[in-house]
């Protein structure tokens, strides 16, 4: 019988630390991609948040993706709330880079 306690607490603390490595691994991949492959420090983002300001003017913005052509960004209305959820609506802007060089 004690061996059977062992072999079920070996499971128990194996699969807890798979969940440990995956949610290390999410949180590392995180911070990767938003220290490395976003910038803040970009002329053009500030041209991003005027535009957005002036379009979305209670939002939070935050770039999700961009490309060669396009930049993708979440735009979460702070005062707009979701009939069905009764959470902030959430939206994805999508811009050309062309628009922001020709300034």
């Amino acid at each position: 019988m004690a061996s059977v306690t062992k072999k079920e607490d070996f499971k128990f603390f194996n699969a807890l630390l798979l969940i440990l490595y995956i949610m290390l691994g999410y949180f590392f991949c995180h911070r990767i991609h938003n220290t490395f492959l976003l910038t803040n420090n970009l002329d053009n983002i500030e041209n991003i948040q005027v535009v957005l300001k002036e379009k979305y003017p209670h939002s939070k913005n935050e770039i999700l993706y961009f490309n060669d052509k396009y930049i993708f960004i979440d735009v979460t209305d702070t005062l707009k709330l979701d009939p069905k959820t009764k959470k902030a609506t959430e939206k994805i802007h999508i811009m050309e880079l062309e628009n922001l060089f020709n300034d």
